[in-house]
């Protein structure tokens, strides 16, 4: 097996397989093959991994949000069970009506649901 071991600026090394011997189970597209179809980045032109800015601001955001988050979850502790779970329900119907008129069929939910 051919595998080159690749260092990430901002994260941990991997291992990138150029294997040239068909991949199992997918007929003869190779390992580098399999590999290279991979969307790693989900569709982005760039690795966000590899924007500096981008980072310190989700950092930022992240410290920001985390000072809020504990009081959150204090204060809705406090509120009984069955009323979250009401909430919950509503929101979850109302999140589903705009989901589906507003992304139609570009949506992995499904028609009946």
């Amino acid at each position: 097996m051919s595998a080159v071991t690749v260092k990430c600026k901002h994260g941990p090394a991997y291992t990138h397989c150029n294997e040239s011997t068909p991949y199992p189970g997918r007929g003869n597209v190779s390992s580098q093959e399999v590999n290279d179809s991979l969307n790693l980045h989900l569709g982005l032109p760039k690795n966000p991994r590899d924007i500096i800015v981008l980072r310190k601001i989700c950092k930022i955001l992240s410290d920001v949000f985390s000072m809020f988050e504990v009081r959150a979850m204090n204060t809705l502790e406090m509120v009984p069970l069955r009323w979250r779970q009401l909430v919950g329900i509503k929101a979850w119907k109302l999140f589903l009506f705009f989901h589906k008129k507003l992304l139609h069929n570009s949506t992995g939910i499904h028609k009946d649901a």
